[in-house]
């Protein structure tokens, strides 16, 4: 837990950041958050990549119920052989993500079509 001075020196650091890009906007680009769609097949992915075949049919049965976000999630978190594993997948395909939009952006700017995501 952080005490009352470390929260305030992480808002002026964030303060300064806003600051930066306020003043540099053009230097920077906003990447838009994974839409529900992308996070929905990354789950599908991580499923199917499970080796463990009772708690892939778990997983796949949270993703077929109302709510499977938070199916998915409450099967992971009660699973701590593939917790840890869900974690690095996730990361892993987040930096995709991230990379990818990058590279998108660089066409775009050279005047190329963006490729298809790869999720």
């Amino acid at each position: 837990m952080i005490d009352k001075d470390q929260a305030l020196d992480l808002m002026e650091e964030d303060l300064e950041s806003w600051a930066e890009i306020e003043a540099n906007g053009s230097d920077y680009f906003e990447i838009e958050k994974m839409d529900s769609r992308d996070s929905f097949y990354m789950m599908e992915k991580f499923a199917e990549n499970v080796t463990d075949s009772k708690f892939k049919t778990r997983l796949y049965q949270a993703l077929n119920k109302p709510k499977p976000f938070r199916n998915f999630k409450h099967e992971i978190d009660n699973n701590w052989d593939y917790r840890q594993d869900w974690f690095d997948f996730k990361k892993q395909k987040s930096i995709s993500y991230v990379q990818e939009r990058i590279n998108n952006f660089n066409l775009t700017l050279a005047g190329q079509d963006e490729p298809e995501d790869e999720l």
